[in-house]
C-alpha cells in the first residue's frame, strides 16, 4: 500500500469495495509525477452537506472537492438511508472498479491541484470562470478528466494483464 494507508481502507470501508491493492500504488505515482506528492491524504464525506447538495444545480456532480476532502454526491449511488452503495449502481464489480476508482482519481487530482496552487487562489479561479463553462469544459476540470481517463485505461490494462479477477475479494 503506499503511503497512509488508514485513508485507503477507511475508504474502501466506506465505499463497501476492495480495489485492487497495485492500483492505489499506480495513482499514487502517476500522482507523484505531475504534483511531487505521491501521498494519497484526503478525506471522502458521505454525510457533508455538499454530499447532499452537490447533485442539484449548480453543481449536478458526481463529486465535488474542497480542500482535502471529497464529497460523494447522490448522483453517484445512494441508497434510501443516505449510504452510498456503490453496488446498485454498478453491477460488473470488475470492470466498473476501473471507473470508480478513476472518478476518485479525478477528484484527487483536484485536492493535489488546489494544495499546490492555494485553496483560496484557486476557488477564486474556478468561481470566476465557472458560469462561461460546462463542468466537463471549465480550463480547471479538463486537466482533472483527461487524468482520470488516463487512470481508468492503466486500471483497465492492468486488469486485463494479471490475474487480478481471479484473486480479488468482493
Amino acid at each position: 500500500m503506499p503511503k497512509n494507508t488508514r485513508h485507503i481502507k477507511k475508504l474502501e470501508k466506506d465505499l463497501n469495495f476492495k480495489f485492487p491493492e497495485e492500483w492505489w500504488f499506480l495513482l499514487a505515482d502517476e500522482l507523484g509525477k505531475i504534483f511531487g506528492d505521491d501521498t494519497l491524504n484526503f478525506n471522502l464525506s458521505l454525510t457533508g452537506v455538499l454530499s447532499k447538495i452537490g447533485h442539484k444545480a449548480p453543481f449536478k456532480a458526481w463529486a465535488i472537492t474542497i480542500g482535502n476532502t471529497v464529497y460523494i454526491t447522490k448522483s453517484f449511488a445512494w441508497e434510501n438511508d443516505l449510504k452510498v452503495n456503490w453496488r446498485l449502481r454498478f453491477k460488473d464489480d470488475f470492470a466498473n472498479l476501473a471507473i470508480i476508482l478513476s472518478v476518485l482519481a479525478h477528484e484527487i487530482f483536484h485536492v493535489k491541484d488546489q494544495k499546490r496552487a492555494g485553496l483560496c487562489k484557486w476557488m477564486l479561479k474556478y468561481i470566476i470562470q465557472r458560469p462561461f463553462y460546462t463542468a466537463k469544459t471549465h480550463p480547471m476540470e479538463k486537466p482533472a478528466y483527461e487524468f482520470a481517463k488516463h487512470m481508468k485505461q492503466i486500471f483497465l490494462d492492468d486488469l486485463k494483464a494479471s490475474a487480478i479477477v481471479k484473486r480479488h475479494e468482493v
